[in-house]
């Protein structure tokens, strides 16, 4: 059965809202979230990037308006095979005045993996069409019950490997997508998995899930 190399996407938050206003900014930074070295070996995955990300929001707090900087954490797994991957989002969930300075609170799980796919997109060779949604379920994240959403999609390669000879680039590769949001602590944690539609991968992937960690 052919296997498509799947890689993961650099996802990159980056939300500059331009007229700010003051010469202050609040500056927040969330802890990262992470997978234990024990988890990944025991379902044969291993750990890639990790990095900073940086979201900038300006919000009208009394009549005037405040700029915040928000700093988080992405982390990146894959499978040893290339098969299957793993991306931990975390960021910090301010209350300005009521309001949560975070952009991804609050919204459904439709909304996030579109977001995070949608930015995915814009990394050379990677075209993701025709998202459904398939299914759901629950499982314990961080000590808290969260709704893991699955979608189903097609992704368009150039210069994936498949067979270990190049994809085509008008070649779409069916795929599965995974997401649960956690909120934990002062930080809201997005965890994506990705895989192959034709790979037996959900149970491994979403026990991966189950053992994130973060400092709340």
């Amino acid at each position: 059965m052919r296997r498509t190399q799947f890689l993961v996407p650099a996802v990159v938050l980056l939300v500059v809202l331009s007229g700010c206003v003051g010469t202050d900014a609040l500056t927040l930074e969330s802890s990262p979230a992470s997978i234990p070295d024990t988890a990944l070996t025991d379902a044969d995955y291993e750990p890639g990037e990790s990095r900073s990300v940086v979201v900038e929001r300006q919000l009208g707090v009394a009549g005037t308006e405040a700029n915040v900087t928000l700093v988080g954490w992405l982390s990146s797994y894959a499978r040893s095979d290339g098969g299957a991957s793993v991306v931990l989002l975390s960021t910090p969930n301010p209350s300005v005045a009521g309001v949560s300075a975070n952009p991804l609170a609050g919204e459904t799980n439709d909304e996030l993996v579109e977001r995070l796919l949608g930015l995915s997109n814009q990394v050379s060779g990677d075209s993701v069409g025709e998202l459904r949604r398939v299914g759901e379920t629950e499982r314990t994240i961080l000590g808290e019950q969260a709704t893991v959403v699955t979608y189903e999609g097609t992704v368009k390669a150039n210069n994936l490997s498949v067979d270990g000879s190049a994809a085509q680039s008008n070649e779409s590769v069916p795929v599965r997508f995974h997401v649960a949001t956690v909120s934990h602590g002062d930080d809201v944690v997005v965890a994506l998995a990705m895989h192959p539609a034709d790979l037996d991968e959900q149970e491994t992937l979403l026990s991966l899930f189950e053992r994130i960690e973060h400092e709340g």
